[in-house]
C-alpha cells in the first residue's frame, strides 16, 4: 500500500518532514503552475513524487467545484495535467453555492472532461454519501481520494471509518486519513500519530491501494 502526504502549507519548514518519508506522493497545495514547480524544485533531494494539489483564493472558492464562475474554472482548467489534483468541496465562502447555481451544469462538464482527459487525482468529501457527491458534481469516475477524517468524528468515530474503508475498497478509491495537523481554517481537529497508525493499518488489511495523510506538517 502507498502511503501519500497532503500539504496544504508547503513552507520550507514542512517540507523538512520529507526526510522522514520514504516514497509515495505528496500533494502540495499551490496556486500557480510558477509556484509550485519552485516548490518542486525545493524539493529534489527527496525520494518522494511531488504532485500540484491546485487551489484559487479564497475569494474565488478556495476549492473546486461546480460553485464557482465559469470564465475562472475554464482559465484554470487550462493549466492542469496528470500531475494535478483538484480538491472538490464546496466553495469557501458557500453563499458562492446560490450564486453560481446557474454555471452549474456547465461547470460540471469542464470539471468532468478534465479529470477524464488529464486522468489526474481529486479528492472528495467523506462525510457525504457518493450518491449525493455525485449529483453535486463533487464526484466522478477516476482516481479518487475520499476524506475520511476520523478526528472530525469523535463520537463513533472508529464505525464510521470502517464503514468509509470498505466503502472505497469496494468503489477501488484511495483513502485520506487524519488530520494530525489542522488546515486551511485553523481551528480543525486532530488525533494523534497512534491513532493514525491504526487508519492506516486498517486501510491495509481492507486492500486500499493508496492513503494520503492530512497532512505531512504533523509528521
Amino acid at each position: 500500500m502507498l502511503i501519500s502526504y497532503f500539504e496544504e502549507f508547503p513552507t520550507k519548514r514542512n517540507l523538512s518532514k520529507l526526510r522522514n518519508v520514504d516514497g509515495g506522493n505528496v500533494f502540495v497545495a499551490a496556486k500557480s503552475v510558477q509556484q509550485y514547480e519552485k516548490i518542486k524544485d525545493q524539493c529534489r533531494q527527496y525520494p518522494v513524487n511531488i504532485l500540484h494539489w491546485k487551489t484559487l483564493s479564497k475569494s474565488m472558492g478556495y476549492w473546486f467545484s461546480p460553485f464557482m464562475d465559469t470564465a475562472v474554472l475554464r482559465k484554470e482548467l487550462l493549466t492542469v495535467n496528470k500531475d494535478t489534483m483538484l480538491d472538490l468541496e464546496f466553495p469557501f465562502h458557500r453563499w458562492h453555492i446560490l450564486r453560481y447555481v446557474p454555471s452549474f451544469f456547465v461547470n460540471r462538464t469542464l470539471i468532468a472532461q478534465s479529470i477524464q482527459k488529464h486522468n489526474m487525482y481529486f479528492a472528495v468529501y467523506g462525510h457525504v454519501p457518493l450518491w449525493l457527491l455525485r449529483c453535486l458534481g463533487l464526484m466522478y469516475s477516476g482516481k479518487a481520494i475520499i476524506m475520511c477524517y476520523r478526528s472530525r468524528m469523535p463520537i463513533f468515530g472508529k464505525l464510521w471509518f470502517k464503514h468509509k474503508v470498505r466503502q472505497a475498497s469496494k468503489h477501488g478509491l484511495r483513502v485520506g486519513v487524519g488530520l494530525i495537523a489542522p488546515g486551511v481554517h485553523g481551528n480543525e481537529r486532530t488525533y494523534s500519530q497512534h491513532q493514525l497508525a491504526w487508519d492506516i493499518a486498517y486501510c491495509r488489511q481492507n486492500g486500499i491501494k493508496e492513503v494520503v495523510v492530512f497532512r505531512l506538517a504533523g509528521m
